[in-house]
Parts: structure tokens; sequence; C-alpha cells
């Protein structure tokens, strides 16, 4: 008995793990009238720089970005930028440096507080990571030198990567700031990558999108001490990701910093100059098609078993983005000061449960809502908070256990009612997420001795599901030879008599 083989490369889930963290820090409130500083709104960004692999598990190493909007001792609107650095250790069972890990981090909740000219800083973080590893794998794909065998084989797709790589890209743009909004001074900004068409070309994937900007500045405008203003800045980026044209290039890109300013530039007008620092990380993969050994019997003699493993491995890859617009209005909370005009809304999503609706993602949880306004009877801004739940559906479903981050973005908002505030916005969706196949796939075939048939004709009642070839291999005969037998039969039924005629081997 020969046996014929063949070898494909495949990867495997060593382990993964999903954690929550906390990272604090403190930062000295600039000025002389520390007492009287006033929170309008803090946010934080997380920057994952890199992943160190120990022994069974990584350290996550990357920075927490706290942005806080104040005011301090006059009506003017203020912001603080401050960076706590962290490490935190996961545990990934089985990993070792020749693993594929991959990281993922959000910021959940982000507060600070001034106390005695110092502000108190507090992130809570979700992190998650996941370690891949790298294998070959033997099957079999016939058997030769075997009499009367009969063979069946089983047609396969197996995902295979081909290379990957990782860049950083830094953005600088300069914008013109309009007389009409008095701008005093740039604040601070939020920014969004969006990814808009990949492709893959001689070996290099090639990335284009935009980074979206909304900026904040103190104006000079007497009922409009901050205004905010939108940009755009678009990157194409190429990678040496080893991918043949038409291969399937998986793009994941995440803001690293967002850095503006703005100068005077004659009459009342201003330039912004922006900043931006985005990291993109691209992985080719190709699908490759297997036939293997599913089944085979001898029709005399010795039989033939096969041994198969359970083998469990990387399927598909998914590097989702997609975008979902959105409009709700919101109650004051009882006894804040009442809306003369909204200067500025943050939306921080919280997401609780996703799952897949059709060709779609259903994502429900929290949109906790920060409105920044001036009051009536006041020219200090004040604000505001309130919790809503949303729910919203994006393009493109996904498997189960996705890590999913959703962001906000271009935000509206205006005063309906004196408690009451319309916002519009954009969700936008990063998804990271794979899923795993399960197989069993033959790795050795062994003779089987079995006892001597004898000549007759056998009546078979099929059980649900049962095949024709499973009847010709129960008792070692061609289908062929079913089939002359059962002229009439088009297809086995279960419960409907099949005749098998048997004839005596040795």
């Amino acid at each position: 008995m020969e046996i014929q083989r063949d070898n494909v490369k495949v990867e495997r889930l060593i382990s993964e793990a999903n954690e929550q963290t906390v990272v604090d820090g403190e930062v000295a409130l600039p000025g002389g009238i520390r007492d009287e500083a006033h929170i309008l709104h803090t946010e934080a960004r997380l920057s994952l720089e890199d992943a160190e692999v120990l022994t069974d598990r990584i350290q996550l190493n990357g920075n927490v970005v706290f942005q806080i909007l104040y005011t301090q001792g006059d009506n003017r609107p203020r912001a603080l930028e401050a960076s706590s650095a962290f490490t935190h250790q996961i545990s990934l069972p089985g990993i070792d440096a020749h693993s594929r890990v991959q990281t993922f981090g959000q910021v959940l909740e982000a507060r600070s507080q001034a106390v005695s000219g110092r502000l108190l800083l507090h992130a809570a973080l979700s992190l998650a990571a996941r370690a891949l590893e790298r294998t070959e794998i033997s099957y079999i794909t016939g058997i030769d030198s075997v009499t009367t065998l009969e063979t069946k084989t089983e047609e396969g797709y197996l995902m295979q990567h081909v290379g990957e790589a990782a860049v950083t890209h830094l953005l600088r743009e300069e914008f013109d700031l309009p007389a009409t909004l008095s701008i005093q001074e740039t604040l601070y900004a939020r920014a969004y990558p969006y990814v808009k068409n990949v492709s893959a070309v001689g070996g290099r994937a090639a990335v284009q999108g935009e980074l979206s900007i909304d900026a904040y500045h103190a104006s000079q405008l007497q009922d409009k001490p901050l205004v905010v203003t939108r940009h755009s800045m678009p990157f194409d980026i190429s990678l040496e990701v080893g991918a043949s044209d038409g291969e399937d290039v998986e793009v994941r890109v995440a803001l690293k910093d967002i850095a503006v300013s703005s100068v005077d530039a004659g009459e009342g007008a201003r330039l912004l100059r922006a900043e931006g620092l985005i990291g993109v990380t691209g992985i080719a993969s190709v699908t490759s098609h297997i036939t293997t050994l599913s089944d085979a019997y001898t029709l005399s003699g010795d039989d033939v078993t096969l041994v198969k493993e359970s083998i469990t491995i990387l399927s598909n890859e998914v590097a989702s983005q997609s975008v979902q617009s959105g409009k709700i209005v919101i109650e004051l909370p009882e006894g804040t000061p009442p809306v003369r005009s909204v200067l500025a809304a943050f939306i921080e999503p919280t997401v609780a449960d996703s799952h897949a609706l059709g060709e779609r993602e259903r994502i429900a949880g929290v949109l906790n809502v920060t409105v920044v306004y001036l009051p009536f009877g006041g020219d200090a801004p004040v604000s505001a908070a309130v919790s809503t739940p949303f729910e919203a559906l994006f393009q493109g479903a996904l498997p189960d256990g996705s890590w999913i981050k959703i962001e906000s973005q271009e935000i509206d908002a205006s005063a309906i009612t004196s408690d009451r505030v319309e916002l519009t916005y954009r969700l936008c969706m990063d998804a990271d997420a794979y899923e795993l196949t399960t197989s069993e796939l033959p790795v050795d075939a062994q003779p089987k001795a079995v006892a001597a048939s004898r000549d007759g004709i056998v009546v078979v009642y099929p059980s649900k599901g049962e095949s024709l070839w499973d009847i010709a291999h129960k008792y070692r005969v061609t289908q062929d030879s079913i089939s002359q037998v059962n002229p009439n039969m088009k297809s086995v039924t279960a419960g409907k008599p099949v005749l098998v005629l048997q004839r005596q081997r040795a």
C-alpha cells in the first residue's frame, strides 16, 4: 500500500484573552486660579505601541492621551492634553517568539477631577490579544498498489498568509480658518482615519483614505466662545506585504496622534496647522484549493482504514470598517441650567451586544452624551451629561466574538427647547475578527482484517442521511453494482428499500 501525501501550511489559534485595566495619572493645572477650574468634558485616546512576547504571556506597552476641556477663572474655554504611559501583561498559554500576535484596545471610560491645582486622570481600558501559530499539515491525497480499491475524495479550501507589513505615516496639512469665526486660539482636535480603497499590485498593498478631523477653538464671539471646524487630510500609503495581484489584503488603520495649532494669517483670519500620525498594518492571504482522501475501502481481502485527525485552523480573517449616521433627541437632567445655545457635543459609544442580522451587523449599546452650552443668564460655558440606549445596523456581518470599537464623528447639536437638544452624528465601527474551521483530515491509512462475506441479496433500509457510498462501503460493493440492481432508483431515500447483491469475498 503506497500512500500519497501532500503538505500545506496553515495557522492555528493558540490562545486568546480579553481583559480590562485602569490607567491613572495627574497633571498640574496652569495659571494662578487653580481652584476655580471647572471640567466641561474629558476624553481619552489609547495608542498601543508594541507587544513584547514573554513566557506564556505578552506585555502590552502603550499610552493613554487625555484631552480635557475646561474653564478656569473666566469664561474662556481652555484645553489640556496629558499622556500616561502604561504596561499590562496578558496571559496567552503556548505563545512563543514565532507566534503571530494580534492586539486590540479601547477606552471604556475617561474622567478627570481638579484637586488642589492638579488634574487627577482616570481611564478604564478594554484590552484583547490572540496568538496564532503557523504550522505545516501533512494529509493523504490517495492510495496506490491496492487492488479493488474504492476511494472517495473531498475538495476543500484553506487560507494561507503570504505576507504582512506595518508602517507609521505622518500627515501634514494647513487649512484656512475664516475671520468670521473670530478664533483666538486652537485648543485640540479629535480625528478618525477612514479607509476608502485597498488594492494589491506587484507584491504591494495600496491603501487610500482620509483622516477626518474635528478641531476645537476658543473664539472671541460673544455668543460662541467655543467653535468647531472640520477638515480632512487624504492619505495614499503603500505597504510591501508580498501579495500578488488579486490576493486578499486585510488592512487596519489606527490613529496614533493628532496635533493642531493655529497662527495669525492677517485681517482676523487664522491658519490651522494639523499633523496626524497613523499606523497602517496590512496582512495578505491566499485561498488554496486542496483535495483530500475522505474515505476508502476494498472489495475483497483486507480492508483499509483511514486514520483521521481533527484539526482546527484559521479559515478567515476580517478587518472591517463601516459608518452609520444617526439622530437623537436628548433631555437634559433635572436641575441643569436651561440651554441658550449649544457650543459642542461629544458622544462616547459603549457596545453592549452585537450579532449578525442577514448581511449586516446589529450593534446595541449606550451613547454617553456630553453637551457643552451657554445657559440663559450666563456667559460661562457649562456642560451636562446624559446616557441613552442606541441600536445601529452596519454593513457586513461579523463572526461571533469579534473585537468591535465604535467612535463618533461629525457631531452637530442644536437646542430644540431649553432642556432638549437634537444631535446628528456618524458612528464609525472598526471590527477585527477571525473564523475557525474544524476539519477531519486523513493523516494515515492502515490495513484492516475483515471476515469473509457470503453470496446473497441484502435488503437495506437506509437511515436518514445515509448515502449510496455509505451503503456500498458497508457491504463492500461498488456503487455501480447497486445502481444496476436498482435500475429505477434515482437516489437513496431514508426508509425506502435498496437491494444489494453481495458476492462471496475471501
